[in-house]
């Protein structure tokens, strides 16, 4: 099932050789970062300079500054690998100043949409960031942020751009779902920081042809208060959250990405025994996902000392 879903290569080094040529999920370069960065304790060292022995891994992924923090982290450990430290610092602050400055705006914005009385629904990596929102921590956390996403209700959409706009952020552009145009994502700017509202909670499932009516619903009548945020604003629950990280991370973010893994990963090590696991079950039976997001979980296991056995079907 895993060559069936396009993730056969996401399994172990020992179990198939990891393709040496540029893919559009993850490179033997990327699979070694990610082992370093999300594996057992001590072992970022060798895989971090086997990361290094394969093509330059930071022009292949379009989420590579989302791991700098991280190397920092754990570079700045490790005497060997003082050499990298300058470059990694720079980025690694320069990527948590974003970081803070994405929530101080979401912030604000939630206040000003709970003064006029706008719902809107925070996505992906934004309700991630939402549940580890600590000053003191969110620059260590590797999360794959570049911006805000929220989704107003269906019928609020065309007022919460109205609004977007009375607060000075302005349309950067329009992206529309060639499968679906109904599912059009708005982009806004202000004070270079990047917001996207989309029309739907999720933007892609494994077929063409999009999420379904059904699957959509399932996730809008699964959200919660999103927490320390105004009441008007929400996220999806923990079990909902965690696939459309990995529906939407694996089939609508761009090739290279993975960003998604690291988002799944943080999520799990966040929300710990209170993830909804009987949840995530049903929803991908209902809704046919079992095999993309098995793939997903597998992939996980193999670069990190995360088990799951015991808590998925």
């Amino acid at each position: 099932f895993l060559d069936d879903v396009g993730l056969a290569e996401f399994l172990t080094l020992d179990e198939v050789p990891v393709n040496e040529e540029q893919s559009d999920l993850l490179t033997r370069s990327q699979f070694l970062l990610l082992r370093a960065l999300l594996g057992p304790a001590g072992s970022f060292g060798s895989n971090w300079e086997a990361s290094l022995s394969q093509p330059e891994v930071w022009t292949e992924s379009p989420t590579a500054a989302s791991l700098y923090p991280a190397v920092h982290q754990h570079a700045r450990l490790d005497p060997r690998l003082k050499a990298a430290l300058p470059d990694f610092r720079l980025q690694s602050m320069r990527n948590s100043a974003l970081k803070i400055r994405l929530l101080d705006a979401l912030r604000d914005l939630s206040a000003q949409f709970e003064r006029i009385g706008l719902d809107i629904t925070l996505l992906g990596s934004t309700a991630l960031m939402v549940l580890g929102s600590d000053r003191s921590t969110i620059g260590f956390r590797t999360l794959h942020i570049s911006g805000i996403d929220l989704a107003p209700r269906p019928e609020l959409f065309d007022r919460t751009l109205g609004a977007l706009a009375d607060l000075g952020w302005t349309t950067a552009t329009k992206a529309v779902s060639s499968s679906d145009p109904a599912s059009a994502i708005v982009i806004f700017q202000r004070d270079e920081l990047e917001l996207r509202v989309h029309r739907k909670m999720l933007r892609a499932t494994v077929t063409d042809e999009g999420p379904t009516t059904e699957l959509e619903q399932d996730l809008r009548d699964s959200t919660v208060p999103a927490p320390t945020f105004g009441s008007t604003t929400s996220m999806p629950a923990n079990a909902e959250l965690l696939l459309s990280l990995i529906i939407d991370g694996r089939f609508a973010n761009p090739a290279g990405s993975v960003g998604w893994l690291l988002d799944v990963n943080q999520l799990i090590i966040d929300v710990g025994n209170d993830l909804d696991w009987n949840r995530v079950n049903q929803l991908t039976e209902a809704h046919q996902l079992r095999d993309p997001v098995q793939a997903a979980l597998t992939l996980l296991e193999d670069l990190t000392d995360i088990r799951l056995e015991n808590r998925r079907q």
